[in-house]
């Protein structure tokens, strides 16, 4: 088997953590309340006078970002006040164990998630639990997708120039990834089947990989574009392609990942609202209807999630939800003869 270089900087830090790289990074403290004072008795809501959205990844991130904007909107739709609690590590698998483990004394706890990590997680066998393990609330909006990203000063000014180093230096392109995410499905498909073989460092979720390569600690990674982006704009940092299967709205000088004739790997990447099994059909139509309101009809709320996504707001609930699921989860399992 391959050697690989690996520096393990996950950790597992509970929603009371605050300040150091995560807020600089612009992250508020990792618990906080949005919406408005709770109130009981509304239909379909009975016996819950708030909403917890678990979101297992770090302040900061694609995740956390889109979790607290629909919180603070969601709150308002349905009369209640919704905290956001971060309890981080393991590519969102701790946050699933606090889930499991609270839920029952929280009637109004939920988890929030990305559908290329939950899917991936399972994938790659990181998890056993998937999107069947919960009650599908919603889609409360798709994503910006990732984008490989390098540092301006770097050699490689394209996604081919990249793959061409690595190429002639196997082994020795620092590529920061996560276990379980895409990027470990993508770069184990491109050693075992296409012979690319880089440095894989484990360095976390979105927020700690954009550390390590501003930092100089690895050559290239895996970043939410969304996250990305004011480190393009600024120059600091250039994206050599995106995962999604095409390229962003305003954003076609960056070409898909199967431009480079390589693979043809896409993950197209959408936000969760899951909730447990037991959880009642009325709250679960309840939340998801309001999720599809704000998203058709609450302006404010469009305009947020599409300047941080850089796309159109899309939503859908109960049984199209699953669905979509159930499509995006089929699509990344033909890669696992590779893993």
């Amino acid at each position: 088997s391959k050697s690989f270089s690996k520096s393990f900087l996950r950790g597992v830090f509970f929603c009371a953590v605050a300040g150091g790289a995560l807020a600089a990074a612009g992250a508020a403290a990792a618990s906080e309340v949005e919406g408005i004072e709770g109130v009981k008795g509304i239909e379909g809501l009975e016996g819950v006078d708030k909403l917890t959205l678990v979101c297992p990844f770090a302040p900061g991130g694609d995740t956390d970002r889109n979790t607290r904007i629909l919180a603070k909107y969601l709150g308002a739709e349905l009369g209640l006040t919704v905290e956001v609690e971060n309890v981080m590590g393991d590519n969102g698998t701790a946050g699933m164990a606090y889930f499991d483990e609270n839920h029952r004394h929280h009637p109004g706890m939920l988890l929030t998630f990305n559908s290329s990590a939950l899917n991936c997680n399972e994938l790659t066998g990181f998890s056993v639990q998937n999107y069947e393990t919960y009650r599908t609330v919603a889609i409360f909006t798709r994503g910006s997708g990732d984008a490989i990203v390098t540092r301006s000063d770097a050699p490689f000014k394209s996604l081919n120039e990249l793959l061409d180093a690595v190429r002639a230096q196997p082994g020795k392109i620092r590529l920061a990834m996560c276990m379980g995410d895409p990027s470990d499905v993508l770069v184990r498909t491109l050693e075992n089947k296409d012979e690319l073989n880089f440095a894989l460092v484990d360095a976390g979720d979105a927020a700690m990989r954009l550390s390590a390569l501003r930092e100089g600690r690895v050559d290239v990674t895996f970043m939410n574009f969304a996250t990305a982006k004011p480190y393009l704009e600024s120059g600091e940092l250039r994206a050599l392609c995106t995962t999604n299967s095409e390229s962003l709205p305003g954003f076609a000088q960056i070409p898909p990942f199967t431009s480079a004739g390589v693979e043809d790997f896409s993950t197209d990447n959408f936000y969760l609202l899951l909730g447990p099994k037991a959880m009642s059909p009325e709250l679960e139509a309840k939340i998801g209807a309001a999720v599809e309101r704000l998203s058709s009809e609450n302006s404010e709320y469009r305009e947020e999630i599409e300047s941080f996504n850089l796309q159109k707001p899309f939503a859908l609930s109960g049984d199209a939800a699953h669905a979509k699921l159930t499509e995006l989860r089929d699509k990344l399992q033909t890669y696992k003869p590779y893993l």
